[in-house]
């Protein structure tokens, strides 16, 4: 078996992370409790394949968006209103809806830290691939004390980004876009890096939880050597010890490859938060296989507590991970007192990944990237 290398012989990470090239590790929210106030996601669409979509409530497209802390929706006086706009050349929304679905309090239901996958009730866009729109969620008006708060990426992004109406008219922020739309046909289309349906979902671990161990289980479209583990780990303190694991064959029995157990000295800030990554580079670079399983865990070895940061997609929405670099070939694995299989959970996938230095020269030579 022969490998093309990149000239750096450390290579791509690979990770479930949102907006992994732009590292959107944590979320923030636009809070609307007032009419006229909004959050705007603004980009350039992406859809699989290219051509052109509709999304129209005729044809039962949807927009799929999700909430932060703090809603409440009770009132009959309250509306929102979820749609999409064009862009204008302010690079905000023009405030037009060209197809929305309107939300009304006490009858919709809108809840903290939840996905929603909004039904289109008026209009029809047709966009196509690579355009300029507006996702645009409004408080249209406001009864009692309603207020609700919006998912959006806390970390930077320049483009695309969001626009927020306080009551002065929308205005440009570098954050990231947490929605995405499904056309009447069923694709999806999404700003990359950034897809929607997304709450940060933190896994507290210690050697009696249960479970105790968690992993990021996948597999790849190609042979390839990778070089270096990493895990979006937290709540380190200098007595807390842990182990990174690979394995094989997570699925049924799992075998390590490698394990590196370490010691909360290792890390650079004691008590840190889970938003950035623990690394690891392997002693010897290790050869995974075409279509085959693999497991990358994190396990605790005392009883303090450590966390791990995730992604949770929402109930039932396992499909949403097609918008993910590795599509639907990982999945959040887990297990307890490294017993037995790693039990599958499709709709979460964990901060942890590896970093890739070749793949499989199918035709054979030799060249270098880079």
């Amino acid at each position: 078996m022969s490998f093309t290398t990149f000239s750096n012989n450390i290579g791509i990470p690979i990770c479930p992370m949102v907006g992994q090239t732009n590292t959107v590790n944590s979320f923030s929210n636009a809070t609307l409790d007032a009419a006229g106030e909004s959050i705007s996601y603004i980009g350039k669409i992406f859809i699989p394949g290219g051509g052109s979509k509709t999304i129209s409530a005729a044809g039962g497209g949807k927009i799929v968006w999700s909430t932060s802390i703090s809603s409440t929706f009770l009132n009959a006086g309250t509306n929102v209103r979820v749609g999409i706009n064009d862009v204008n050349s302010s690079g905000v929304e023009d405030g037009t809806h060209d197809v929305y679905a309107d939300l009304v309090g006490g009858t919709d239901t809108i809840a903290t830290l939840t996905v929603y996958s909004t039904a289109m009730e008026v209009g029809s866009k047709t966009i196509t691939h690579g355009d300029l729109i507006a996702v645009v969620i409004e408080m249209t008006t406001r009864g009692g004390a309603d207020s609700i708060t919006v998912s959006a990426g806390n970390n930077a992004s320049w483009f695309p980004h969001c626009a927020t109406d306080t009551g002065s008219g929308p205005t440009r922020a570098a954050s990231a876009p947490c929605c995405h739309i499904i056309f009447d046909d069923g694709t999806y289309g999404w700003f990359p890096d950034y897809y929607g349906c997304l709450i940060t979902d933190i896994s507290t671990l210690n050697l009696n939880s249960t479970p105790d161990e968690v992993a990021l289980v996948f597999q790849l479209p190609f042979a390839c050597e990778i070089t270096q583990l990493f895990a979006h780990i937290g709540a380190i303190a200098t007595t807390d010890d842990f182990e990174i694991i690979l394995y094989s064959t997570p699925s049924g029995t799992p075998a390590a490859i490698d394990t590196f157990a370490f010691t909360g000295f290792y890390a650079g800030s004691t008590g840190a938060s889970a938003d950035t990554p623990f690394k690891v580079v392997l002693p010897t670079t290790r050869t995974l296989l075409a279509n085959t399983e693999y497991a990358i865990a994190v396990r605790p070895t005392t009883t303090n507590n450590i966390t791990l940061k995730s992604l949770d997609f929402g109930t039932g929405n396992a499909a949403y991970r097609a918008m993910t670099t590795l599509g639907t070939n990982w999945y959040y694995g887990s297990r307890t007192n490294q017993s037995g299989a790693f039990a599958a959970t499709t709709t979460k996938l964990p901060y942890i990944g590896f970093n890739f230095r070749s793949i499989e020269n199918i035709a054979g030579g030799s060249s270098v990237f880079g």
